[in-house]
């Protein structure tokens, strides 16, 4: 249950990282995306170690 919740968070993480919808504001999208990295850290679903990688990945989405 928890890899299945675990990968399930992680994946819909990753699909809102490569969202084009012209609704979102790129700011916007960057602060949801650190928010979901720390809902997951917080829950348990990702380490700390994991949790940076997912902020540095939403940093090179919002300077890109």
């Amino acid at each position: 249950m928890y890899e299945n919740q675990r990968s399930f968070a992680l994946s819909e993480w990753r699909k809102f990282l490569t969202l084009k919808d012209p609704n979102y504001a790129v700011e916007d999208q960057y602060y949801e995306l650190l928010r979901r990295a720390a809902v997951m850290q917080k829950e348990g679903l990702i380490s700390r170690l994991e949790w940076r990688q997912l902020v540095l990945d939403a940093g090179v989405f919002l300077s890109s």
